[in-house]
């Protein structure tokens, strides 16, 4: 969806103080959709400090504390950035040179504002960096650390983002009695519940569960909506067959489906054969997306009421 970008996002060349700039760092996220922050952490994978270990590049309570400004008046680590700004671009599906221009960006802005105090720690990232073996075509230049942590990213986001830019409710499909899910209707379907309708909700569930849980009154259902941002879920049919399904998406469900496992996976592992959980994008109504991301509006249906704006 690369293709789909339709606004810019904050340029960070306009801050003239590191608030400023924390300030364009949490605008960055809100356009990018507010991915979360488990998100985040998992997007940015993980970083070698200069000691040798690996630890995660976004830690949720990292970028929590830096977007609230409790780091100010210093401004947030470099590499923090660099991580930030890639994993929140990712999750828009940028393509990877517009990735590595936007990081450019951000590295001038920081390097424009930043203090002696700011530029120590920096110095040290990258003399660790630097002592580290390498061929001279690896040199630590700016575009190839990106383009590295870029290639850890190119699969993460593929499979989800299709999923993940919609709202999830409900249409009548022709003839089922599915309601309409919206409002303050009772069938309603919000995160952190998955539910289950035939002729109505029939059940929900959140609880993420290492075994399959019995669907008790959702057993048999037909359909299945999971508003879950980050979260797959996994079926399990009476004959023991299972499948994934995507998180943020609506799937029409084969008969007899049984038990419900709700997973921290973010995406499906490759699965082949016959479908029985079948994503659905008719049984969606689209909500506004993020402002990375251009929607056309969808055609009215004969019956349909306007959607609201």
């Amino acid at each position: 969806m690369g293709d789909a970008v339709t606004s810019p996002p904050p340029d960070p060349a306009t801050a003239s103080t590191p608030g400023e700039f924390v300030d364009a760092l949490d605008r960055l996220r809100l356009w990018a959709g507010r991915p979360s922050l488990r998100r985040l952490r998992h997007l940015a994978g993980r970083s070698t400090t200069p000691d040798g270990q690996q630890v995660d590049a976004l830690p949720p309570s990292t970028v929590s504390y830096t977007l609230n400004g409790r780091g100010l008046p210093g401004l947030p680590r470099l590499a923090f950035v660099e991580a930030y700004i890639t994993a929140c671009l990712t999750a828009c599906d940028l393509p990877s040179e517009q990735i590595e221009e936007q990081v450019a960006r951000w590295q001038d802005a920081w390097r424009r504002l930043a203090t002696p105090g700011d530029l120590e720690p920096a110095a040290q990232e990258a003399e660790g960096a630097t002592s580290q073996p390498h061929s001279p075509d690896q040199a630590s230049s700016r575009a190839g650390r990106t383009r590295l942590m870029l290639a850890g990213l190119a699969g993460l986001a593929a499979g989800a983002l299709i999923a993940t830019v919609v709202t999830l409710f409900l249409r009548p499909a022709a003839g089922q009695g599915i309601p309409l899910v919206r409002g303050e209707d009772p069938n309603r379907c919000d995160s952190p519940y998955v539910c289950f309708y035939d002729h109505g909700q029939t059940g929900r569930f959140r609880d993420v569960t290492d075994e399959y849980q019995p669907l008790n009154d959702s057993r048999d259902t037909s359909a299945m909506a999971n508003p879950r941002k980050d979260d797959v879920v996994w079926l399990r049919w009476e004959d023991g067959h299972t499948e994934c399904t995507l998180p943020f998406a609506t799937y029409r469900l084969a008969p007899k489906v049984a038990d419900i496992r709700i997973s921290r996976d973010y995406h499906c592992p490759s699965q082949t054969g016959e479908r029985r959980a079948v994503l659905d994008p008719a049984a969606v109504v689209p909500a506004p997306l993020p402002p990375c991301y251009a929607t056309t509006p969808p055609r009215p249906q004969a019956g349909d009421s306007p959607t609201p704006t």
